[in-house]
């Protein structure tokens, strides 16, 4: 398969590569279209810290399921998935008291580890969300812009129409934060959740 990795600052090669193979846990996903951040420019630049090369970049992704194993969202094979690029370990005593948002070996896809710039990934299914209705723009967007307020912000997807919010603060680069609440509430309504829950 095809992927584009940034071999050092300025420099992008086209190579190819074996297709990865799904272990336990994982899914592997078709990647339809990717989406391009400033994370990618300061890579791409040179400037982008916690950085090493060569990288595949990549964590606004449009994608689709071609394998995966039983999960609890009930993603299946063929089904469209929003990627959220924040890959926790599991282990240490945030990930054990439920916060993977303070990992201490949190990693970024496209940043820590390598990105969507190529046809396959397989990654964690606990990244995944249904992206129901959403075109591959969207997906990406989704999955790049909005994901980081999500996983801030979304402490837990209820049934019968309710979902647990909390403001835990904003990203600090992004121009207007104010917006962001109004974004991260509209996306929890296109998943269906019309009561909300402010917690402090």
């Amino acid at each position: 398969m095809k992927y584009l990795v940034c071999e050092k600052p300025g420099e992008f090669i086209l190579k190819e590569k074996e297709a990865p193979v799904r272990k336990e846990h994982e899914a592997l996903l078709q990647i339809n279209k990717v989406g391009i951040c400033g994370t990618d420019l300061h890579a791409y630049a040179g400037n982008q810290a916690f950085f090493t090369y060569p990288r595949i970049l990549g964590h606004e992704l449009a994608s689709e399921v071609i394998e995966i194993g039983n999960n609890p969202n009930g993603i299946k094979k063929g089904d469209k998935v929003v990627v959220m690029p924040y890959v926790s370990c599991g282990e240490c005593i945030a990930c054990r008291n439920g916060k993977t948002n303070c990992c201490t070996n949190i990693k970024v896809l496209g940043v820590h580890t390598d990105g969507g710039m190529q046809e396959q990934i397989t990654v964690p299914t606990n990244i995944l969300l249904p992206a129901n209705n959403l075109s591959d723009d969207q997906m990406a967007i989704v999955g790049g812009a909005l994901m980081p307020v999500l996983q801030g912000w979304v402490l837990d997807w209820g049934g019968n129409g309710y979902a647990d919010v909390q403001v835990l603060g904003f990203i600090p680069e992004v121009k207007f934060s104010f917006i962001l609440p109004l974004i991260c509430l509209s996306v929890v309504a296109h998943y269906g959740y019309t009561t909300l829950k402010r917690q402090r």
